[in-house]
């Protein structure tokens, strides 16, 4: 990613002192050494390197000529080491520090070779602003990772000042190389690895910080560099963030997004069903769990190039699909955003000739880490093998998107991930690992699978975005499980964009996917805009109205003791309807009947009672459930609606479109949302009282499971 600072973010924060600072003095067990013992002595007295092209940014302009006469601290790998500044630094900006191993003896070494980064300090936030905690710092110390091969080397201490980063070669690198021998048995492989100079070029605004990237040009499908532009857009929206931000209620630039809603990209994981159908047919209870498992791992891969976010669905948003496969069967998908704030996207899928059915609900929560964002992926799916009463409950790892301040923007996988199926007793203890600066790699996985002995039985291994593989520990035979890199995902078809609802997720979009896939950011930022203040205006709608959304498809899981979901609470909603046919037919015609989903579909608006409140399922939605979501780049609560002070009415909401308006596939409707009900004028009629009824009845409901009739009285007549 660019190293850019906005003019806006910046404006509060300009330090106007002039005086400058030098790294001095090299520190060892607690102990600063005298100036320039350890540390080769810079010609240019306090003044920084400013041309990133010169060999200069190296270790500071005149350093190599005292490099001879500079001595070599003998320090053991894993040991803490720094360095101190003749005064304290003055302008905002990170501290870096790289090291690069002499091939020889460093004493003449010039610091051609390769560099890798060991440390950095970014900054911090608090009351809604950013600030440095490299401003008045007068010494910095890391620690020596223990990795580290024996040998001498330099060590590069670097602050840059980013005041006058506003434009390009406005950076100031304040930089001095310590001489140090690191010995010890560390075998690490250092890496990332750069050039000093050819980190860092002229031209990139601020002069940019390399810091987690490869060599210029070497950019990965999982790495994303941004403009000048768009590295100020995101400088100034990171510059309003509190401590631990929630990036769910942040509006993000487009040119971030990927052009298609969460629910259409939960599909990934249906996406190979080559593995997924043949899962429930096998026999033997062990292999069938490492089968789910390589169906878990192999939908990790399929992404867009880069770092990109998923388009967050409005509340009520709804995704189907299907897919046809080379038996003549089919699999169907149904999803709903079923809380906005905390987003939940639930879905549902079923292959009837297969026994297969998947439950989930998606929880993504965004956190801001300083130079990273992560979207912890709360939430689980329960993959259930109809024919042989098996379950398998399913978490998902950690999102990161590294670099967002400065360093190339990086995609990376995180954490730990569990299969479990409760009936064999077996679990899949899945880590993703996230490169370190030593050993290791990217998108790279490790694990176990155990019996309910908790005796492990195989050990995985491998990258899930390329070959992974599983080995018996049995017998010791390793082979391979996946490979990512030759596989070929099957998206699931869906209806024409004619024949879809308007809040269904393609048709919902298309203008901002459109104007994505063209690189067109103004219009996709106007229309997700757009979107985004239809959205708030039927939250503000409900919240006047007293009605309490409610999703169209789903419902709460009955959990608890004796429930019929007891043990999956976690997946807070599921699909509303009953599929229990006896044969495949039978269940096809039970989920078709949910949603429209095939071609030539027409959906059922048949619900001529708005959605039932508190009396169906005994749950009030918060507040933030309610809310359709904020185009600000911050949620200071400012567009909160006040409640209604009477009582909460159990209707629909008003509708927010003309349905007498022409659909075209080139000309949206006026308004964008169709209301969620096919008619209110029934429900209107219904809600009178009953002496202004014509037909002088009483309003009473029947519940379409149990039968029981409710009667609706006026509670204070």
């Amino acid at each position: 990613m660019k190293f850019a600072v906005s003019v806006t973010a910046l404006a509060a924060c300009l330090n106007t002192v002039s005086a400058h600072y030098t790294w001095t003095s090299f520190i060892a067990g607690g102990t600063k050494t005298p100036a320039f013992q350890y540390v080769r002595k810079n010609s240019n007295m306090n003044s920084p390197v400013a041309s990133v092209s010169s060999n200069d940014i190296r270790c500071n302009t005149g350093s190599q000529a005292s490099a001879a006469s500079t001595q070599t601290y003998t320090v053991a790998a894993g040991s803490t080491i720094g360095m101190a500044l003749d005064q304290a630094v003055y302008h905002i900006g990170p501290i870096l520090v790289y090291m690069s191993k002499a091939p020889g003896s460093v004493s003449s070494y010039d610091g051609s070779g390769d560099w890798f980064k060991v440390a950095e300090v970014g900054p911090t936030f608090s009351t809604g602003a950013w600030s440095w905690k490299t401003t008045e710092v007068s010494q910095y110390t890391f620690q020596v990772p223990a990795s580290t091969p024996p040998g001498e080397y330099l060590v590069r201490f670097e602050q840059i000042g980013i005041h006058n980063a506003q434009g390009s070669g406005g950076a100031q690198f304040y930089i001095n190389c310590a001489q140090v021998q690191i010995t010890g048995n560390g075998g690490g492989s250092p890496g990332p690895l750069v050039k000093f100079p050819g980190a860092y070029k002229a031209s990139d605004p601020g002069n940019r910080s390399s810091v987690d990237e490869t060599r210029e040009g070497n950019v990965t499908d999982d790495e994303t560099v941004v403009d000048s532009e768009q590295g100020n857009m995101l400088m100034h929206i990171i510059s309003q963030l509190r401590p631990g931000a929630d990036l769910s209620r942040i509006t993000l630039p487009t040119f971030i997004l990927e052009p298609r809603s969460m629910l259409e990209r939960i599909t990934n994981f249906m996406a190979h069903p080559e593995i997924l159908l043949p899962m429930s047919k096998i026999d033997d209870p062990v292999q069938r769990f490492v089968a789910v498992v390589k169906f878990y791992l192999s939908g990790w891969h399929i992404k867009p190039p880069g770092v990109k976010k998923p388009l967050n669905p409005i509340l009520g948003e709804i995704f189907t699909g299907y897919w046809e496969y080379p038996d003549n069967s089919r699999g169907y998908y149904i999803s709903e955003q079923t809380s906005h704030h905390p987003p939940k996207s639930s879905y549902f899928f079923m292959a009837p000739e297969h026994n297969i059915r998947i439950d989930g609900t998606l929880k993504p929560r965004s956190k801001f880490l300083g130079n990273s964002a992560a979207s912890m992926m709360e939430g689980i799916a329960v993959m259930r093998f109809l024919d042989r009463n098996e379950r398998f409950f399913i978490t998902q790892p950690n999102i990161y998107s590294r670099g967002i301040m400065f360093g190339k923007m990086k995609y990376e996988l995180g954490d730990h991930s569990f299969v479990r199926c409760p009936e064999s007793g077996m679990v899949a203890d899945l880590e993703f690992k996230t490169k370190g600066y030593f050993g290791g790699t990217y998108n790279a996985i490790g694990g176990y699978i155990k019996d309910r002995n908790d005796k492990n039985l195989f050990e995985l291994s491998g990258l899930w975005n390329g070959e992974m593989f599983i080995k018996d520990l049995a017998t010791g035979k390793k082979e391979l499980l996946f490979d990512a890199t030759h596989a070929r995902e099957t998206p699931p078809s869906v209806r024409p964009l004619e024949e879809q609802e308007d809040r269904e997720s393609q048709k919902l979009w298309r203008k901002v996917t459109t104007a994505l896939k063209q690189k067109d950011q103004n219009t996709a930022t106007t229309e997700k805009s757009r979107i985004e203040d239809e959205q708030r205006a039927e939250a503000a709608k409900r919240v006047e109205d007293g009605v309490e959304w409610h999703p169209r498809f789903f419902r709460r899981v009955r959990g608890g003791p004796g429930g019929e979901e007891e043990g999956e609470e976690d997946l807070d909603w599921i699909i509303n309807a009953r599929i229990d046919g006896k044969t495949p037919d039978e269940t096809t015609k039970q989920i078709l009947n949910i949603a429209a989903i095939l071609p030539g579909q027409k959906p059922k608006n048949d619900f001529e009672i708005p959605p039932r409140g508190s009396v169906a399922d005994n749950h009030h939605h918060t507040p933030a459930e309610q809310q359709g979501g904020s185009g600000d780049l911050i949620d200071f609560g400012q567009n909160d609606t006040p409640r209604s002070k009477g009582p909460q009415a159990v209707q629909s909401p008003s509708p927010l479109i003309n349905t007498q308006q022409p659909m075209h596939d080139n000309q949206p409707p006026a308004r964008m949302q169709e209301p969620l009900l096919p008619s209110t004028q029934h429900y209107k009629e219904a809600m009178k009282p009953a002496e202004n009824r014509p037909d002088g009845s009483k309003l009473a409901r029947q519940d379409s499971e149990s039968g029981d009739l409710d009667e609706f009285v006026d509670a204070e007549s």
